[in-house]
C-alpha cells in the first residue's frame, strides 16, 4: 500500500464465526450498555478505536444474523467453535 492509498478499501476476510463474535464485542463496546470495555489508556491513539468503529459498520453492513431473533444463540455457538478451535487455554499475547 503506498502512502497516498489511505482511503482505499482493503479486503480482511474473516470465519462467519470470527465476523459474529466481532460484531458482538464491538456492538457491546460502543451501544453505551453498562458493559466491561477498553478503557482509554488501551490504544496509542483515538485513531484505534475509530478504526474499531469502521470495522463494526462494515459487518453491520454484510452481517445478516445480527437481525435474527436467535441472534445470541448464533453468537454462543459460534464462541464456542472458536474457543474449541483454538484451545479453551488460549490467552493474548501468549
Amino acid at each position: 500500500m503506498s502512502p497516498d492509498s489511505s482511503n482505499e478499501p482493503v479486503d480482511v476476510r474473516l470465519t462467519a464465526d470470527e465476523a459474529l463474535v466481532l460484531f458482538d464485542l464491538l456492538s457491546r463496546w460502543t451501544e453505551g450498555a453498562d458493559v466491561a470495555r477498553p478503557t482509554p489508556e488501551m490504544f496509542e491513539t483515538s485513531a484505534e478505536p475509530i478504526a474499531l468503529v469502521g470495522l463494526l459498520s462494515q459487518l453491520q453492513k454484510q452481517l445478516v444474523a445480527p437481525f435474527e431473533r436467535d441472534f445470541a444463540e448464533q453468537v454462543d455457538r459460534a464462541r464456542a467453535r472458536l474457543m474449541a478451535s483454538y484451545g479453551e487455554d488460549f490467552q493474548l499475547g501468549a
